[in-house]
């Protein structure tokens, strides 16, 4: 497929999800005009959340850490990583800081866990969109790249490549030092991080590996689980034109569980360390 042909195709995914969107916005008018009410109320409340939601997740046991500047959160990032392996979990935000490049030039060994993102990354490509990583590449390309690293034939269908590519990526994941994910939510009131698991095997980098670091943006925190709901709820239809996925993970803290003698023990069923890295720059 021609580039010409490729930038067209997106287009064409771009304007799908726009009839949907506008479909949807019809069927849930009530739910937009609530998170547009709670988005313009957030802008006067936002230091206090910001504030306790710091404040509770450090109670449960979380790192947390202020970025004023992107530099500023990948320099902190590094000194958590060490030189890797590290395994993440594609995000919009992660993107937009350009993590896994400025990662891998610090000689951090990445490896994305979200299909079109590896992809783009095994091809050495630049995303295409923010929420359709290789909406520039062809299927072709992109199922010939994930056929290289999983070492089988890109003539095989394109469910057993895709089997392939899980494969290989499970003891990645299972045996990376530290996991990095974006976030869908943080409720303020609870301390607690949301993760939607259409964000590439979020939920195997946010448990498998010891140590968990997530990326946080200020428009991600809010007040309450009813109005984290509501906002995952508005993001699927504004981005993606459905409604939100059926699997979220909810984390409160580092992994925490009582031995024989009911004394806590970290790490036990998940990562040991959770560092949260607020990004306000």
């Amino acid at each position: 497929m021609e580039r010409k042909e490729i930038k067209m195709a997106l287009a064409d995914i771009l304007e799908k999800i726009a009839l949907r969107r506008d479909d949807l916005w019809r069927k849930n008018p009530e739910l937009k005009h609530q998170v547009e009410e709670m988005l313009a109320a957030r802008k006067e409340t936002f230091p206090i959340l910001l504030e306790q939601a710091k404040a509770n997740l450090t109670a449960k046991g979380c790192s947390v850490f202020s970025a004023n500047t992107p530099d500023e959160a990948l320099k902190h990032i590094l000194s958590l990583t060490g030189q890797g392996p590290v395994v993440q979990a594609y995000s919009p935000l992660l993107t937009e800081l350009g993590l896994s490049v400025k990662l891998r030039q610090a000689g951090v060994q990445v490896t994305e866990t979200h299909f079109a993102a590896l992809a783009i990354d095994l091809l050495n490509k630049v995303s295409a969109h923010p929420d359709f990583p290789a909406g520039n590449l062809s299927e072709q390309e992109t199922l010939t790249s994930l056929a290289t690293y999983a070492g089988v034939s890109d003539k095989m269908e394109k469910a057993d490549i895709l089997k392939a590519v899980r494969k290989r990526l499970r003891p990645e994941i299972e045996s990376a030092p530290v996991g990095i994910s974006g976030v869908s939510a943080v409720i303020a009131e609870h301390g607690t991080l949301v993760l939607g698991e259409d964000q590439g095997h979020i939920r195997a980098v946010s448990n498998l590996p010891p140590v968990h670091i997530a990326l946080v943006s200020p428009r991600q925190i809010v007040a309450s689980l009813d109005d984290a709901v509501r906002y995952l709820r508005y993001q699927a239809i504004e981005c993606f034109g459905r409604d939100i996925q059926t699997y979220l993970s909810m984390i409160s803290g580092p992994s925490r569980t009582a031995d024989i003698e009911f004394k806590m023990v970290n790490g036990v069923h998940g990562p040991g360390e959770l560092h949260v890295v607020f990004i306000s720059g």
